[in-house]
């Protein structure tokens, strides 16, 4: 549709193992890199970082969407 209006578009990455250090071990890791891409004219980037803020959580706990 021509008409048709995008004010946000993410884009999500798969994930890579990664290495990290907890408690003073070296563990392995995963990371997902996400993107958002706003219109500025109607989404306010401080919005959009809430957004991800938001995802993040419920990605790291899904539990929570439940809540």
């Amino acid at each position: 549709d021509a008409y048709r209006i995008s004010v946000a578009v993410a884009g999500f990455a798969p994930e890579d193992l990664i290495v990290e250090v907890k408690e003073g071990a070296v563990v392995p890791g995963n990371v997902m890199k996400v993107t958002l891409s706003c219109d500025h004219r109607v989404i306010d980037g401080a919005s959009g970082a809430a957004f991800l803020q938001t995802l993040k959580g419920f990605l790291e706990n899904p539990i929570t969407m439940f809540a």
